[in-house]
């Protein structure tokens, strides 16, 4: 499914209510969430809307998609600590409602990670943003399509990125971080990838009708049976 709308704003106030509606669905499983410039107004909404008109939170259960590995706890650049600000805090969620990365350390991180996930029930949605070269998660081009969680290593540009919005200073930069694979990621009973920009018009038209390709990871989500795709006007110029 493709839904274009005409801003960024009303793109955000859909993404809010779609995220609402699923984590209040009875059943099992966990809201994944990630935590780029795209999805974080998305969070901001759902608490907007929590505040206006509270709902119950009680069985909502949420995990994050990817993290840093070594970054402080506590600190903005982490992941995990941007899911509990713009999340987990604004609904009033216990702690144990938070399945997070930045719980889980050493070489066997992502497989315990991916373990507990499916203990919690699985993925029941993942939202996702969508990087101009066409990652998901940490899942840069050349990720084999089969991948579960791993350690991920850094490109540079997200290292600068972290600099730049956190600044978070070059010698403690991480050189890896802990993301669900594709194949995890393709594990989810839905998925919701939501894109606004100009920049990534380009990239949108590759994911959704070019070959699936490792070079264009997001395009292994046409290979999911429920997956939504919400652009703005200008992402979706190119279709």
């Amino acid at each position: 499914m493709i839904s274009v709308y005409n801003t960024p704003h009303e793109l955000h106030i859909a993404a809010a209510w779609l995220w609402i509606r699923a984590a209040l669905k009875e059943g099992d499983g966990l809201m994944g969430v990630a935590t780029g410039a795209t999805t974080t107004p998305i969070h901001q909404m759902v608490a907007r809307i929590y505040a206006a008109a509270p709902f119950d939170t009680r069985a909502i259960q949420l995990c994050a998609v990817d993290d840093y590995a070594g970054i402080a706890p506590g600190h903005i650049a982490s992941c995990s600590e941007r899911v509990r600000r713009q999340l987990v805090n604004p609904l009033g969620l216990e702690e144990d409602q938070a399945l997070l990365p930045d719980g889980f350390t050493g070489q066997d991180a992502p497989r315990r990670y991916e373990t507990e996930i499916n203990q919690r029930g699985g993925l029941r949605l993942q939202m996702l943003g969508l990087g101009e070269d066409g990652h998901i998660g940490f899942n840069y081009p050349g990720t084999p399509m089969g991948s579960g969680a791993y350690l991920a290593q850094l490109p540079q540009s997200t290292k600068d990125t972290l600099h730049r919005l956190y600044g978070l200073p070059m010698d403690q930069m991480p050189s890896h971080g802990l993301t669900l694979g594709i194949r995890s990621i393709l594990m989810s009973e839905r998925i919701v990838i939501a894109v606004t920009g100009p920049r990534k018009a380009a990239i949108v038209r590759e994911a959704i009708l070019g070959p699936v390709n490792e070079q264009v990871p997001a395009s292994a989500l046409q290979l999911h049976r429920d997956v939504a795709w919400l652009l703005d006007k200008e992402a979706a110029s190119k279709l």
